[in-house]
């Protein structure tokens, strides 16, 4: 009886573990195609924490200037989004907080599958990148469809 319910407590913890999904990586090199490029390298840390390095570049073309910039910071994925806070280095704290002078560079990532992450500019992140770029974009993970 005890070696019955011992095989059956192995089999079901087996059956358990192999059905248990493996934690999604997000680690890797992100980039869209579009007038302006946006990169996003995320490099895992340990667990559900990853260093990031997004920049953005607009090359001059004519009449147009250009722009760019970049910055990093790190986040922890629990779900399909997280916030990255980076302080402003452009804060100015005798001034008031606002809109152009806030006190974080704040970015959403919401992580629509393995392979794509979307990049919304929340607030005060001009100071990275100037006033004719963004950060916003959706990217694609250089490993995607290999």
């Amino acid at each position: 009886m005890l070696r019955r319910f011992l095989v059956g407590t192995t089999m079901a913890l087996v059956a358990a573990t192999a059905g248990a999904a493996e934690p999604v990586s997000y680690a890797g090199f992100y980039t869209n195609n579009r007038v302006y490029e946006i990169t996003a390298d995320l490099t895992l840390k340990s667990g559900n924490t990853y260093d990031v390095a997004l920049s953005t570049t607009l090359p001059m073309e004519g009449e147009r200037p250009g722009c760019g910039g970049s910055i990093e910071g790190e986040i922890t994925v629990t779900g399909d989004s997280t916030t990255m806070k980076v302080a402003n280095e452009g804060f100015f704290a005798n001034e008031p907080e606002s809109l152009v002078n806030a006190r974080f560079c704040e970015i959403r990532m919401t992580f629509l599958d393995a392979w794509t992450i979307k990049i919304e500019e929340v607030a005060g992140c001009g100071y990275y990148h100037g006033a004719a770029c963004s950060f916003d974009a959706v990217v694609e993970s250089d490993a995607k469809g290999i």
